[in-house]
């Protein structure tokens, strides 16, 4: 009866192979709101700031911002993996030595872009070639976690960031701009929210 209840070798394996991939796609939701949350916010924020917004808009958008991370902390309050078990994992180690090159490229294009659209005097495409490029740096995350929804969000905001500055009056130094960048982050991060809220212990699938 014993053996019964004792998995083999080969199948303990897999069952921390899953448990593993099962804590990280925690984790990354988790990590992924809060990014969301904060960046979202801070292009709020620059966006108000060109409209001439008051300071009760950016406590507005700070109370969003901290209830969402806040949020995010109750609803995946599950046990994670501990550092020495996610640096033994192949796979992990791999996905977070690409993940890091693929944001640090990210950082190095907005650089670039900064410094040449200032040479050849164009500061004001500033804001929509970041925001082009933060869009488009999520379409290699999404292939890197298999996460879809990464798809969606890369291609709405870099889809925004082409669009804004031919459709709106100011073109790309409208604040609509940064504003709609920031409701699109939200609304990305208020999308993995629910799905945390929905796969945690103990709740209601219907």
């Amino acid at each position: 009866m014993q053996s019964a209840t004792i998995p083999a070798i080969g199948q303990e394996a897999s069952i921390q192979s899953v448990d593993v991939s099962e804590q990280m796609a925690v984790r990354g939701r988790r990590i992924g709101v809060t990014v969301l949350a904060v960046f979202g916010g801070l292009w709020l924020a620059g966006g108000c700031s060109l409209s001439g917004a008051g300071i009760p808009i950016y406590l507005c958008i700070a109370a969003v911002a901290v209830a969402m991370v806040i949020a995010v902390g109750r609803v995946a309050a599950t046990p994670l993996l501990t550092p020495d078990r996610l640096r033994s994992d192949p796979l992990q180690v791999r996905r977070g030595r690409i993940f890091h090159w693929i944001n640090g490229a990210q950082w190095v294009a907005a650089a670039a872009l900064i410094a040449v659209l200032n040479v050849v005097h164009h500061p004001e495409w500033i804001m929509a070639g970041i925001m082009l490029i933060v869009g488009l740096h999520f379409l290699p995350l999404a292939r890197l976690f298999n996460h879809r929804p990464h798809v969606w969000l890369g291609v709405a905001l870099s889809g925004w960031a082409i669009a804004y500055p031919l459709i709106l009056a100011q073109g790309p130094t409208s604040p609509w701009g940064p504003i709609g960048a920031g409701l699109i982050l939200w609304a990305a991060g208020l999308a993995a929210l629910a799905v945390l809220a929905q796969h945690r212990p103990g709740a209601s699938n219907g």
